[in-house]
């Protein structure tokens, strides 16, 4: 009977010292979204990618504005192979919500690009390049030579 209340509590995340302090934070102050989105990243590096988007998709629900909550959303959905949902969604997101960092341009770039979408893709690229041309990072993206 201990070996399965054990096993339970572990399962639950009671077992999970990092996740149970997470889970505080939360459930003291629900509006704190870099917690929400750490919760995130550890249910993923601890092997829930389901559990990880769930929590990324509730984030991104209960706070439409937030851009940090939709590239957490898009990095899961990537992670699970859902990269037209990842798409559908980042595009519905910038086109209520026009972003000037690049980081949107360059994930929904790279994710056309994943897809086979090149056409559509290296708009996205320029886009990202032209609101930050310094970022070398962004070069390695793009089809652009300079």
């Amino acid at each position: 009977m201990w070996d399965r209340q054990i096993h339970n509590a572990i399962d639950a995340g009671d077992g999970d010292y990092q996740l149970r302090v997470l889970r505080q934070k939360l459930a003291a102050d629900p509006d704190d979204i870099p917690i929400r989105l750490e919760m995130a990243n550890a249910y993923r590096d601890r092997g829930y990618p389901d559990v990880a988007l769930d929590t990324c998709r509730l984030a991104a629900a209960r706070f439409p504005e937030s851009g940090e909550a939709r590239m957490a959303l898009v990095r899961a959905l990537r992670d699970m192979n859902r990269r037209t949902e990842a798409i559908d969604g980042l595009v519905e997101f910038l086109k209520a919500h026009p972003q000037t960092g690049p980081q949107y341009f360059s994930w929904l770039g790279i994710l056309r690009d994943e897809s086979g979408l090149w056409p559509l893709g290296e708009p996205a690229h320029r886009k990202a390049l032209e609101l930050a041309p310094s970022l070398d990072y962004l070069h390695n993206n793009s089809a652009i030579t300079c």
